[in-house]
């Protein structure tokens, strides 16, 4: 079984910077389309227009106007589809169902969103024949140390923390690949005040160069976008 290093980065853009993170040896497209608000069926069109050419969509983005941001990645080639199912404001329990129900078809939670309606998108990797267990845990308010003990014990069985959410009532999430099998370890660093950032930043390439196959950076913008 293969342990996973797992870095969340939370990036606040400060003096109109922000942050971009590669795995090296890989290159990025990327192709803005029209944004949907007439309804969620015309964004399923569009997104799965757009993964039958390999661009997986990443996010409704501002940049002067409003737009559906995808990106294709150098490799592995895969396309992408998309399914939008009721949004879940009734219960965890009943999202928790509609999840496992869609990861054992191999589609993955991608997130709440509104397309004219609310829907729960989830998107199926071509590239990746693995199917998707969640799990719904009580929302952690108390203090770092009890989510750190949470999110561990999740990860020695295998659960990828996923975020916290609302359906209904609050929850952490979290998910296990059916491949390949892993377990996560979990640590809360200091929070990284905006004078740190590029300092951080250049201590974080420096140690993840020789660690990993990650290479992050900061670009200076005109304007002052949310990053992450």
């Amino acid at each position: 079984m293969k342990n996973k290093t797992i870095l969340i980065l939370i990036c606040l853009a400060t003096a109109n910077a922000l942050c971009f993170f590669r795995a090296l040896g890989d290159n990025f497209t990327y192709q803005a389309l029209p944004f949907i608000t007439s309804s969620t069926s015309d964004f399923i069109v569009q997104a799965n227009s757009e993964g039958a050419n390999g661009y997986k969509f990443f996010g409704g983005y501002l940049f002067g106007t409003e737009c559906e941001l995808y990106v294709k990645v150098s490799s592995p080639a895969a396309t992408f589809s998309y399914q939008a199912l009721p949004f879940i404001s009734s219960s965890t329990s009943d999202f928790i169902a509609q999840a496992n129900a869609e990861g054992a078809n191999g589609y993955k939670f991608f997130g709440g969103y509104l397309f004219g309606t609310e829907c729960e998108l989830y998107v199926k990797d071509s590239s990746q024949a693995v199917t998707y267990t969640y799990q719904a845990l009580p929302f952690i308010a108390s203090s770092t140390s009890d989510f750190i003990a949470q999110a561990n014990a999740e990860g020695v069985n295998g659960y990828m923390f996923y975020g916290g959410y609302l359906f209904g009532t609050q929850c952490e999430l979290y998910v296990k690949t059916s491949s390949p099998a892993a377990t996560y370890n979990y640590q809360a660093l200091p929070f990284i005040t905006r004078k740190a950032f590029a300092a951080g930043m250049r201590s974080l390439s420096c140690w993840l160069v020789p660690h990993s196959n990650f290479l992050f950076q900061t670009t200076t913008l005109p304007v002052l976008p949310i990053c992450f």
